[in-house]
């Protein structure tokens, strides 16, 4: 089967397996993608993750067995349900992501990109084109300026620019997308299915998002979201799970208190900041510590030599050292 589906914790991963042509797409095996995907939410899985097999998201659509705008026609339906199913969508990308894997992974919510990747929209050098839906999922994720150089000049994009123009969310793969699909299952899905209503829609009124947007603010889960912030806690956890969390050792983070001086951390970072500017001072030459372009003070003041005497106390001052008085000794005459 070319379409692998496997589900855990609720979260169902879709493996696209037609590696002899880099797991590019035949009408055959859209449909047992959208099969997949229609049976995985009917199912309960709060999270999808779609990836692809041996190091290659989707190379695009299989072209030696494209005939006709009907496999086009057929494709933006089935790209539109996934962009618009009530769950968080993630494609886990690494290898070839190219024409029909582009679209792919412009219908999901989250990418998470492994390196490396290629990116890239060669319509122009087939002959080709898109539907306007693409285009504009294209647009919102790379950035008119990337769509347009893809798109226009079959640019081959890869992980880095991804990363840079923020289509990629994460880098990583599958088990990092894994991670986070976890994350997102412990999430208000209502909140989740009525803001991605909210994203996709079309700028000014819009009745469903207006009716998801009622369903969320008269959930439980508001109302459980709410007790856990007047607790102090986590949403869906007790008050004793969050002591036990609270009580546990941080291994990893700022220390509260100077090791050397025991000051605390903003007395501290003064201090840090004073020994810095003092040990600066003392790599200058003498002449140019004090006084003002680059004589002495005491020089631009007397012409006199500086006396010898001096002790520099951190934080720029100057005190004139004076010895304690001791005992005075006796003249001797004789």
């Amino acid at each position: 089967m070319p379409i692998l589906s496997e589900t855990h914790d609720d979260v169902t991963v879709l493996t696209i397996d037609r590696t002899h042509r880099r797991n590019a797409l035949d009408l055959a095996t859209l449909e047992e993608l959208h099969a997949a995907v229609v049976a995985a939410v009917e199912g309960g899985s709060r999270a999808l993750v779609l990836t692809g097999a041996e190091g290659h998201f989707c190379a695009g659509a299989d072209l030696t067995e494209l005939e006709d705008v009907s496999f086009t026609e057929r494709l933006a339906e089935v790209l539109q349900h996934l962009a618009a199913v009530p769950v968080t969508t993630l494609a886990a990308i690494s290898g070839s992501c190219m024409g029909l894997g582009m679209q792919l992974a412009v219908s999901c919510d989250i990418r998470v990109v492994d390196s490396p990747a290629r990116f890239a929209v060669p319509v122009a050098k087939l002959g080709l084109m898109v539907d306007k839906w693409t285009l504009d999922r294209v647009t919102r994720m790379w950035g008119e300026g990337a769509a347009r150089h893809m798109v226009l000049t079959a640019a081959v994009l890869t992980d880095d620019d991804a990363w840079r123009l923020g289509f990629a969310q994460e880098r990583g793969g599958l088990d990092t997308a894994l991670e986070l699909a976890r994350r997102t299952v412990a999430l208000a899905p209502l909140t989740q299915a009525g803001s991605k209503l909210g994203m996709g829609a079309t700028p000014g009124p819009d009745a469903d998002y207006a009716a998801a947007f009622a369903r969320a603010w008269a959930s439980d889960d508001l109302a459980e979201g709410q007790r856990a912030f007047g607790e102090r806690r986590l949403p869906g956890s007790s008050a004793a799970d969050d002591d036990r969390r609270r009580q546990r050792p941080q291994r990893h983070g700022r220390r509260r208190h100077d090791r050397r001086t025991g000051a605390g951390p903003r007395l501290a970072a003064g201090l840090r900041r004073r020994r810095a500017a003092a040990g600066a001072r003392r790599l200058r030459p003498a002449g140019l510590r004090d006084g003002v372009g680059g004589l002495p003070s005491h020089t631009a003041r007397r012409g006199a030599p500086p006396p010898r005497r001096l002790r520099r106390r951190a934080g720029g001052r100057v005190r004139r050292h004076r010895p304690q008085p001791g005992p005075r000794r006796r003249a001797d005459h004789r």
